[in-house]
């Protein structure tokens, strides 16, 4: 198990699939391109300084998803999508 953010616009309960991009404390992955740190808050509920690996944007089953940690900060979350279209070539 590994903490995602959930990217997928949808209502999660209404969907099958969902599009997440994971998380890793392997802070080691920062190295690789397209990822992010996020730092830990109540907020999110993360526990450790975690990288997201946004390279690894994946589609998974909503049945493997366990419990909400939280919310991730605003300014977090901005980066994240901006790093995504960037990716992507949006």
């Amino acid at each position: 198990m590994r903490p995602a953010l959930i990217i997928s616009v949808n209502n999660i309960q209404s969907h099958k699939m969902l599009s997440v991009v994971p998380f890793t404390s392997q802070l080691n992955a920062i190295s690789f391109p397209d990822t992010f740190i996020v730092k830990p808050s109540i907020r999110n509920g993360l526990t450790s300084d975690s990288v997201a690996l946004i390279f690894q944007l994946r589609a998974i089953s909503s049945a493997r998803l366990k419990k909400k940690l939280g919310n991730l900060e605003q300014t977090s979350l901005t980066q994240i999508e901006n790093i995504i279209k960037t990716m992507l070539g949006l």
